[in-house]
């Protein structure tokens, strides 16, 4: 019974990092998308934000991911799409590099400027995920994120933008963060 017990504990125990790591390419994937689809194709430092936010919202990959997938559902596929939002492609982007299926048309700009960039994204989201790169573009810690269009919906929700550094987006913070952080509205 006792080596039965110590084989299950050993099998248990090699799992968990397996578990992890899944985790963590999950995560990765769906914070690429995420960031693909808020404009980082453009200008990847919008990933870096999004990450910032991201990881004030859990302490492990499991809550992170299940955070971003509850904030940004339409952009991950979770929730069906607007008819004006054209959130479909970027659900469909992978680590195999397929152009999505929802691109009716400019295959070959896709092919040739898009993918790179998209796998250029994916690989430095997985970066920020594991640990081995750090980024911080906002000098506040952000609960979310949006543009211009945003910042009228956040006024009404208690949040502010923070105005964070080279990005697309800004993160937003509450009124009493940013007051202790010697801002004023």
């Amino acid at each position: 019974m006792l080596k039965t017990c110590a084989v299950v504990l050993c099998i248990l125990s090699l799992a968990v990092p397996v578990q992890a790591d899944n985790a963590r390419r999950s995560l990765a994937l769906a914070l690429a998308q995420v960031a693909a689809h808020e404009g980082a194709l453009h200008n990847a430092r919008d990933l870096d934000l999004i990450w910032q936010v991201v990881q004030n919202h859990g302490n492990t990959p499991q809550a992170q991911l299940r955070w971003l997938r509850a904030h940004s559902a339409r952009a991950l596929g979770l929730r069906p799409a607007r008819d004006t939002d054209g959130n479909a492609w970027s659900s469909e982007l992978n680590r195999r590099g397929t152009i999505p299926a929802s691109v009716a048309s400019g295959k070959g700009y896709w092919r040739m400027r898009v993918m790179p960039k998209w796998h250029e994204l994916l690989e430095r989201a997985q970066s920020l995920v594991d640990g081995t790169s750090y980024a911080k573009p906002c000098p506040i810690e952000p609960i979310t994120w949006g543009g211009r269009m945003d910042h009228e919906s956040a006024a009404a929700d208690g949040r502010y933008p923070i105005g964070c550094s080279d990005v697309l987006n800004d993160g937003f913070a509450s009124k009493a963060v940013l007051r202790a952080h010697g801002r004023t509205l």
